[in-house]
């Protein structure tokens, strides 16, 4: 009988922490949602004279769903040379639109404003 207890105390327990994770993982994202409208609505705009930049350093550029480091976007990163276009600049994060060449799929996101040059080249006049 004690084994059996103790399975259903540990598979309550399991259930718990995983709940516990759940809500934790949906804090963290809702955090986020909040930190990104935020600066969307503080941050420095880029003129559209100013928008393309290019990714410089060693090293993928790692994207995030918000201007924080706890807002990572695993797996999804680009690499120096490439080309973003960027939006607005929050503390020391700009957000960035990356056209892929061979899909032609378009990612959006926040980058370390660090390791971007702007090209000279604009998309758009001011």
């Amino acid at each position: 009988m004690n084994r059996r207890r103790s399975m259903t105390h540990s598979h309550s327990a399991a259930l718990l922490l995983l709940f516990a994770f759940a809500a934790a993982v949906a804090i963290a994202e809702e955090r986020c949602d909040e930190i990104a409208e935020t600066a969307n609505k503080i941050g420095v705009r880029i003129p559209g004279t100013s928008a393309p930049h290019r990714v410089t350093g060693q090293g993928r550029l790692q994207f995030f769903s918000a201007p924080s480091p706890g807002c990572i976007i695993k797996g999804v990163f680009i690499l120096p040379g490439e080309e973003v276009i960027a939006y607005t600049e929050y503390q020391g994060f700009t957000a960035v639109m990356y056209s892929n060449p061979r899909t032609h799929l378009d990612t959006e996101g926040w980058v370390a404003t660090a390791r971007l040059q702007a090209t000279g080249y604009g998309i758009a006049p001011d």
